[in-house]
């Protein structure tokens, strides 16, 4: 007969790290929203602001600017060859 008390134990064990880990990370995730809830808001605030600033063009619809650029960046990383080999 096959003794699963072992396993069993194991699967206790790794289910209550398991618990604690995602009780661990709730909290974490619980303590950045409530750091970045100001900021949204700010960020909210200043992007009405902004949209305030710009009005309607000439054809009554709403302009907007993004407050951001966006840039494309093409890395090159060298390629291994097989000659220099630790």
């Amino acid at each position: 007969m096959i003794d699963y008390s072992h396993y069993v134990f194991n699967l206790h064990k790794l289910l209550k790290t398991l618990e604690n880990n995602r009780h661990e990370y709730k909290t974490r995730f619980e303590m950045l929203e409530e750091t970045l809830d100001p900021l949204l808001k700010q960020n909210r605030g200043h992007a009405s602001h902004t949209h305030q600033q710009h009005g309607q063009n000439e054809n009554g619809s709403t302009t907007s600017q993004q407050s951001f650029q966006v840039r494309n960046i093409k890395l090159d990383f060298p390629k291994f060859d097989g000659l220099e080999v630790l």
